[in-house]
């Protein structure tokens, strides 16, 4: 009886640790973002960080000079604001991400046109 009850407890808690880290994978503007395959896109990325915009491709971090499309028709400014693929305008934070395939990762806020 003592070993399915720990079976259990041991069940409950991996199922539990999943959960977690599902939400945490789906942490973004759900309603803003395009399912994310794992491919390269996924390494490649524009960020706002210390209230600038960088770039990193293949590894390498650069500063964001010009506008860049998404593969999905995204487009990043080099202010922060993002204008989605269906036509609406996000406000990047600190931390934020916009992988090269579109998906939008992070608290951005939507703003008001």
């Amino acid at each position: 009886m003592k070993k399915i009850i720990i079976i259990g407890l041991f069940v409950v808690a991996i199922k539990a640790t999943q959960a977690q880290q599902q939400n945490v994978l789906s942490y973004s503007l759900q309603k803003d973002t395009i399912p994310a395959s794992r491919d390269t896109t996924m390494k490649d990325y524009v960020s706002m960080q210390a209230g600038q915009m960088i770039l990193v491709q293949h590894e390498k971090v650069s500063r964001l000079t010009k506008d860049i499309t998404m593969k999905n028709g995204t487009v990043v400014k080099t202010d922060g604001t993002v204008k989605t693929y269906d036509g609406r305008n996000l406000q990047l934070k600190e931390g934020d991400r916009v992988y090269m395939n579109g998906m939008v990762e992070g608290p951005a806020r939507e703003l008001i046109n």
